[in-house]
């Protein structure tokens, strides 16, 4: 909540971005880049409502999916610079920048606010035999590149579990999803045995849907004491995902 009400502080910098007089005047559009009922949407959606009061405006959400967020970033990029589209990116934006996949670049963006970060947590489908990442990790010794991962490849969920192959010294095998939602849908029945998720989804661990096997903090988060750190397994990967307006 602190992080939520200090962004909308911060959502007062608008009026500093050079947008006209009386803005907004019309729906002010926000493209979150990837499949409504993912991670970042549902981030954002809670955010909304507290945007829309702010600005007295309506705010109207566009999933726009595709490339692995590029399709949206591209969408907002070739928009009009008058404040009615705005865009909610994490951390994926840095390999389309650094690998030129696409015509993006950080400064076709004006940063507003930080709205959260939020902790990767290494999320196994409840068929696995793993009860932590320690025994995954000893089991993908054992097979490697046969465990399967759902992934958003050049993109966060991409990014993590390749940390762990680093520093665990194995191999996963990826398969590539267009954001959370489907990749949640993969691993609910049964079609891959890991993917990279957060607390969003810890209502899916309790139902015994899904299991977190790690959560990539310095040390154990309050909301599940009982999930250990990948560092206490003695793998030493520390992953937050940053998502901002």
């Amino acid at each position: 909540m602190r992080k939520l009400l200090a962004a909308i502080t911060v959502v007062g910098l608008f009026p500093a971005a050079g947008l006209a007089a009386g803005y907004p005047e019309r729906p002010v559009k926000v493209v979150v880049p990837w499949a409504a009922g993912g991670d970042t949407d549902n981030i954002f959606r809670p955010f909304a409502p507290a945007l829309q009061k702010y600005l007295g405006q309506t705010v109207v959400i566009a999933n726009v999916g595709g490339a692995s967020g590029t399709k949206g970033a591209k969408e907002v990029k070739d928009s009009p610079p008058d404040g009615y589209t705005l865009y909610v990116p994490h951390e994926y934006i840095h390999s389309t920048y650094y690998t030129a996949v696409a015509d993006v670049q950080y400064s076709d963006f004006e940063p507003i606010c930080m709205i959260a970060s939020t902790p990767s947590v290494l999320t196994a489908s409840p068929k696995t035999p793993w009860k932590d990442a320690k025994g995954l990790i000893a089991d993908a010794k054992a097979r490697p590149g046969q465990i399967t991962v759902g992934a958003t490849l050049a993109s966060t969920s991409h990014f993590f579990p390749a940390l762990i192959e680093k520093a665990a010294g194995v191999k996963f095998k990826y398969v590539s999803y267009e954001g959370l939602a489907p990749r949640m849908n993969a691993i609910l029945g049964g079609h891959t045995d890991l993917t990279d998720s957060n607390l969003t989804q810890k209502g899916k661990v309790e139902a015994g849907q899904l299991k977190f096997l790690a959560i990539a903090t310095e040390k154990r988060h309050p909301e599940m004491p009982s999930v250990p750190t990948l560092k206490e397994l003695g793998i030493n990967v520390v992953y937050d995902v940053n998502r901002g307006l």
